[in-house]
């Protein structure tokens, strides 16, 4: 009955470590689940879950993950295109600023987005910034140099 299944509550479950041991037939069995709480636990891996969410036509629309120990958040949840709610405050991850998650979710998605199309290109993270900097500084020398009239 899995496949009826809409909210999935394991919130303050003490859940510790790692969800790799489940298998990922078991995410993909929750094809109608919209909500999946795994708040105040002990994890510290998301294992298969965001693969295989992100590959199943599952309508997330809520995804807790607030008060665990994960050391990053996948960018894979921003290719979730239902998804209302993405909290993962209280993590000890540095892959999302604290300003961007204080934003809200749609900041949050924006930013596992923006790190899925650095990641597509090939690029580091600061290998684009310094590119786009460098095409900024580019255009603006280019723009307010001095003309010749002729």
């Amino acid at each position: 009955h899995l496949q009826y299944l809409h909210t999935l509550l394991l919130g303050c479950n003490q859940i510790r470590k790692s969800l790799i041991k489940l298998d990922g037939s078991l995410w993909l069995k929750l094809s109608k689940l919209e909500t999946l709480d795994l708040s105040n636990n002990e994890l510290t891996d998301l294992g298969s879950l965001p693969k295989t969410i992100t590959r199943s036509n599952s309508p997330f629309r809520s995804i807790d993950l607030s008060n665990n120990s994960l050391q990053t958040i996948p960018a894979e949840f921003g290719e979730l295109t239902n998804l209302n709610a993405l909290l993962i405050h209280g993590n000890p991850q540095r892959g999302i600023r604290h300003h961007t998650i204080d934003q809200g979710t749609p900041s949050v998605l924006a930013a596992l987005r923006n790190k899925l199309a650095v990641s597509a290109s090939g690029e580091a993270p600061n290998q684009q910034q310094n590119s786009s900097r460098i095409q900024q500084q580019h255009q603006f020398q280019h723009q307010n140099s001095p003309r010749i009239q002729q």
